[in-house]
């Protein structure tokens, strides 16, 4: 093993544990993230199949499909600890990414590596959103995938990482995958549409394409035969029913769509100070070792959504990637409009590989030189420093440790109702816990 090679196997390695100690700061009492967790508790200390997942609280349905529960449940069977399912989470999460970043590197080849990397796994938005057990956490392995396996598929774009048959193969079981655990795998849809109008635009479409995609779609969605023999078809597409609605009030809303979209790929940071946005003002000035960091970090991050917009007009950013990025943005909008639910960036955090492309084309016109990139390296440690300060401080009010034995006590007892209750809507099948 040469030296370059060993100095960036402890970069990723640094990396890899310095986002799962983040998780383990990350909420894990708060009632959403408890009721995930629950799912698969419920799973491995009971045995009953869980023919439901993430619940749509707004509606009092839930997703069909077992997956989530697996997901979560599983670890425990390899290990009963309560961090288990933490791990498993931000090893998917980190699969993705680095799928995600070694393809950058392909794209954009003047790039340093360990600079595109620390950048994707340190992101306010990666850390905050795929390192800790919570429904959307687990989309960013598979939007990583799809879009990765979307960008080949374009016969402008591709770098011939894979064949056509494997990239319509990924397309499909991410497309399966994400079915399960949120909602916004539709706006997965359109691209799933683009790439096959892309073959047929320039004759390259085969049969055999389809026939991969559907394999690929169909090996995630076994775990949703159950729920349709149980429950039936209808079990699939009530809550995306449910939640469509003409909203007069987010078709006014399209430049703070698109800005939050484009802060995907940014050094977003108040927004995860705390919950409620009047109160990170008085939280920053009772953690006064945060503020040096935080101004600087968090100025580059209010700017650098402008930078990208000036970045995807200059001729560095292909035609076809300034069109993705803008008719991503567009899709946002229109969903929407069509949805009941608030435009909370969270809820298409599945396109968060779009704006991390994007981003990457856009701001390379800032990395030419040697100096230029010292400076994003230094903008990179530096987020990493007031994060890493932030996880220090949550890890002793909000994360696992707070209460940790109550988890582990309900792991090692196998009664999931000492660790919480489902909500009142959930099925019955979810909802009949073992008696303490």
């Amino acid at each position: 093993m040469t030296t370059k090679t060993a100095r960036f196997a402890l970069l990723m390695l640094s990396l890899f544990a310095f986002r799962v100690i983040y998780g383990l700061s990350m909420d894990f009492w708060k009632d959403d993230e408890r009721q995930i967790y629950l799912l698969g508790l419920h799973w491995f200390t009971t045995g009953h199949w869980p023919f439901f997942g993430p619940d749509v609280v707004h509606t009092n349905q839930q997703i069909a499909g077992a997956l989530q529960s697996i997901l979560v449940g599983a670890p425990l069977f390899v290990a009963p600890w309560p961090e288990s399912p933490v791990i498993l989470v931000n090893i998917l999460s980190f699969i993705g990414l680095w799928v995600l970043g070694a393809y950058l590197v392909r794209l954009l080849p003047m790039l340093p590596r360990s600079l595109v990397y620390a950048w994707l796994f340190t992101l306010p938005w990666t850390l905050n959103i795929s390192t800790h057990v919570y429904n959307p956490s687990y989309l960013l392995f598979s939007s990583c995938l799809f879009f990765v396996a979307f960008w080949e598929s374009m016969p402008t774009l591709r770098q011939g990482v894979m064949s056509d048959r494997w990239a319509f193969f990924w397309l499909g079981l991410a497309l399966g995958w994400s079915l399960q655990l949120h909602l916004s795998w539709l706006l997965l849809v359109p691209f799933v549409a683009a790439a096959f109008g892309a073959k047929i635009l320039y004759r390259e479409m085969r049969w055999q394409l389809l026939v991969t995609l559907c394999i690929g779609f169909a090996l995630p969605t076994l775990l949703l035969l159950p729920t349709l023999y149980e429950y039936g078809v209808s079990s699939v597409w009530a809550p995306l029913f449910s939640n469509s609605k003409l909203n007069s009030h987010n078709a006014l809303q399209p430049l703070t769509i698109a800005a939050r979209f484009l802060s995907f790929a940014a050094y977003e940071l108040p927004r995860f100070l705390t919950e409620h946005s009047e109160q990170r003002l008085s939280y920053v000035m009772s953690h006064p070792w945060l503020i040096p960091a935080g101004i600087v970090v968090g100025l580059i991050g209010v700017v650098q959504p402008l930078v990208f917009v000036w970045g995807l007009c200059l001729r560095c950013t292909p035609p076809l990637v300034k069109a993705i990025v803008v008719a991503s943005a567009v899709e946002i909008c229109l969903a929407f409009i069509g949805s009941t639910r608030p435009p909370t960036a969270r809820n298409y955090f599945i396109l968060f590989p779009v704006a991390a492309i994007g981003g990457a084309y856009a701001m390379s016109f800032l990395l030419k030189t040697k100096r230029q990139r010292l400076v994003a390296a230094g903008v990179v440690v530096l987020g990493c420093v007031f994060q890493g300060l932030l996880a220090v401080d949550h890890i002793r009010e909000r994360g696992l440790y707070t209460d940790r034995a109550t988890a582990a006590e309900a792991i090692t007892t196998k009664n999931d109702r000492l660790f919480g209750e489902r909500r009142p809507f959930t099925l019955p099948d979810l909802t009949d816990k073992q008696a303490p």
